[in-house]
């Protein structure tokens, strides 16, 4: 590795991080949930406005629409599911009668963050 770069945030579980949790069925859970995160997040994190917006033929599915998707998932999940509350924002204030789809469609308008070099130290 050169010395201007810096190693790759470990997955845990993946061979790079640590073991994957051994303990009750909440902590397994957590554990391979923020397993999931962090290899979306590694996958995703470099990617610019374009790439994340591209186009998976033969569907209309994207990477920044997949991204908001599992978003509004686990806001349903553990929101209004395991704690009876609302949506997080911005998914409590969405026609969704309108558009079902919603999160998938308006993905596109949405800015990713600077790539993690650019950000500030």
């Amino acid at each position: 590795m050169a010395p201007d770069e810096t190693a790759p945030e470990p997955i845990p579980g993946d061979g790079t991080g640590p073991e994957p949790v051994q303990g009750d069925e909440a902590e397994v859970l957590l554990d391979t949930l923020d397993r999931h995160r962090a290899a979306l997040r590694r996958a995703c994190e470099d990617l610019d406005y374009t790439r994340l917006n591209q186009r998976l033929p033969p569907s209309t599915m994207t990477l920044a629409g997949l991204l908001k998707h599992l978003a509004y998932v686990e806001s349903s999940f553990f929101s209004e599911d395991l704690l009876g509350g609302p949506l997080i924002e911005p998914f409590d204030a969405v026609g969704w009668s309108a558009d079902a789809d919603w999160e998938w469609h308006s993905a596109a308008q949405d800015t990713p963050p600077p790539p993690p070099a650019a950000r500030a130290v």
